[in-house]
């Protein structure tokens, strides 16, 4: 498989998730991609670009080191 193709399949496959995905630059805290359900949730407003502990967290500074179970599944 090509790798265009690949990552458009990859694509649609978390684009069709039901689950909201995020994908947070490690050490920026930039949103780099959302699906569509996050998109949804945040009514169809493009996050791309903000910070995930703004956005997600409500919080003005980075989340403390392994404060949430996805962050520690990534560690």
């Amino acid at each position: 498989m090509e790798k265009n193709k690949a990552s458009e399949s990859l694509l649609t496959l978390l684009d069709n998730a039901n689950n909201i995905i995020h994908v947070v630059a490690r050490d920026t805290h930039e949103i780099l991609y959302v699906n569509k359900a996050g998109n949804k949730y945040a009514d169809n407003r493009n996050v791309t670009g903000e910070l995930c502990y703004k956005y997600i967290f409500g919080l003005e500074s980075p989340c403390p080191s392994k404060s949430s179970s996805a962050i520690q599944m990534l560690n």
